[in-house]
C-alpha cells in the first residue's frame, strides 16, 4: 500500500467503518443541446411531462418502501420530492424553456437546475441552503426519467463495503440498510441533509463534504470512515488499520456496556433517583431510546415533522399519529412535545406564501397560528 492519506470532512454519523470502498457517481451524464424545429415542441413538452410521471411514480413507490423499511418520516422524504416535481418552479420553468428556445428538455432541465441551485447558494440560512440536495435529487430523477436510465446500483463481492460518491441521494441512503455496508463518505451533504438524517438512525458511520473524494479514492484498495473525527483514511498501512479496529471494537463494547446498564434505576452515588428522559427528533428513534433505558422523552424536536421540504405543513392526523406512537412507547411518561422551533427563513415560501422581506418580523410564531387556526 502507498502511504496513507487523510481526509477530512464532517462527520455527522459516528462510528468507525473499515472496508473496500464501493464508488458511485451520482451526478447525471452532461446533456447535449439540440435545436428543436417549432413543429417538434409540443411533443417535446409531452415527453417531459411523461417522463415527470415516472418520475412520480417511483418517488412514490420509494415512499411505501421508506416508510416500511424505517418508518413514516422517511417516507415523507419521498412523498415530498414528489410533490416538488409539481412545483412550478421546476417543472413549468422547464416547459417555459421548452416552448420559447425550441430546445430538448433535458438541456431545459440542466439550465433550469444551475439557476435554482444558484438561488439557494446565496442563501444565508444554512437549512435552506442545504435544501439545495433535496432539489437536486428530484433533478436527477427527473433526468434518468427523460434519459431513461436506472440508478447506478451498489454492488459488493464480499466482506464489508464503505460507499464513497459525490452524493449520496437518500434513496441510496435507505438500501444501504438491507446491505453489508459498513459507512460511507461523500463529496457533499452537511449536518442536516435526510441522508444525514438516515445514516443517524441506522447507526452507519458517516462523513460528508469531503473535498475531492473521489478522485482520492477511486484507487484505494481499503479506506476508513471516522464519524467521530470526519476523516476517511485512504490506504491505511497495518499499523493504522490496528489502531482503528482496537477504536471500532472499543466503541461496540463501550455501547454493549451501557445497553446492559440500561435498565438498571437511575440513582446518583448518595442513592437519589433521578428520572433518564431521551431529547429525539424523528418518531423512529423512539427504539433507541427505549433500548438505552429511557422512561419517557424529555423533548420531541416536533420542527422535523415540518422541514420534510413539502410544499404544505403536515396535517393534523399526520401530526397526531406521530404523537399518538410517543405515547403509546410510554405510556407512564412523561412525554414534552416542543411546538415547532423555527426561524422565519426555514418556512418554505410554498408554505408562507411569497418571500418576505423581513421573515424576522414576519408571519410567524403567533401570527402564524392566528393565520392558520384550527378547523
Amino acid at each position: 500500500m502507498s502511504d496513507p492519506r487523510t481526509l477530512v470532512g464532517l462527520g455527522v454519523s459516528p462510528g468507525i467503518a473499515i472496508g473496500k470502498p464501493i464508488v458511485v457517481e451520482n451526478r447525471p451524464l452532461p446533456v447535449a443541446l439540440v435545436q428543436l424545429p417549432r413543429e417538434n415542441v409540443d411533443a417535446e413538452v409531452e415527453r417531459l411531462h411523461r417522463a415527470a410521471a415516472r418520475a412520480a411514480t417511483h418517488l412514490a413507490e420509494l415512499a411505501g418502501d421508506a416508510a416500511r423499511a424505517v418508518g413514516s418520516e422517511y417516507g415523507a422524504i419521498f412523498e415530498a420530492h414528489r410533490l416538488m416535481l409539481e412545483d412550478p418552479s421546476l417543472l413549468d420553468e422547464v416547459e417555459r424553456l421548452v416552448r420559447t428556445e425550441a430546445v430538448n428538455a433535458e438541456w431545459a432541465l440542466e439550465q433550469v437546475t444551475h439557476h435554482l441551485v444558484a438561488q439557494f447558494d446565496q442563501l444565508g440560512d444554512l437549512y435552506l441552503r442545504e435544501r439545495r440536495e433535496d432539489l437536486l435529487d428530484v433533478a436527477l430523477e427527473l433526468q434518468r426519467s427523460l434519459q431513461g436510465r436506472a440508478a447506478p446500483s451498489i454492488e459488493f463481492s464480499g466482506g464489508v463495503g464503505i460507499l464513497i460518491a459525490d452524493d449520496i441521494p437518500p434513496s441510496q441512503a435507505l438500501r444501504l440498510a438491507t446491505r453489508a455496508v459498513g459507512g460511507f463518505a461523500s463529496e457533499t451533504g452537511g449536518l442536516t441533509s435526510h441522508t444525514t438524517i438516515i445514516a443517524k438512525s441506522l447507526g452507519i458511520p458517516a462523513v460528508v463534504g469531503v473535498p475531492g473524494l473521489i478522485r482520492e479514492v477511486e484507487r484505494a484498495a481499503l479506506v476508513i470512515v471516522d464519524g467521530f473525527e470526519g476523516h476517511v483514511l485512504v490506504d491505511p498501512d497495518p499499523a493504522l488499520i490496528q489502531v482503528y479496529s482496537l477504536r471500532a471494537e472499543e466503541h461496540r463494547r463501550r455501547q454493549q456496556e451501557l445497553l446492559g446498564l440500561a435498565h438498571l434505576p437511575a440513582t446518583t452515588s448518595d442513592g437519589q433517583a433521578v428520572r433518564l428522559l431521551a431529547n429525539i427528533d424523528l418518531v423512529p428513534e423512539i427504539a433507541a431510546a427505549k433500548a438505552g433505558g429511557a422512561e419517557g422523552i424529555g423533548l420531541f424536536r416536533s420542527e422535523f415533522l415540518f422541514l420534510q421540504a413539502s410544499p404544505d405543513l403536515p396535517g393534523e392526523d399526520q401530526q397526531a399519529a406521530a404523537y399518538a406512537e410517543l405515547l403509546a412507547a410510554f405510556p407512564a411518561g412523561p412525554v414534552t412535545v416542543r411546538t415547532f422551533d423555527l426561524g422565519g427563513r426555514k418556512l418554505a415560501r410554498e408554505v408562507l406564501g411569497n418571500p418576505e422581506t423581513n421573515p424576522v418580523l414576519g408571519l410567524r410564531g403567533v401570527r402564524l397560528c392566528r393565520c392558520r387556526p384550527p378547523p
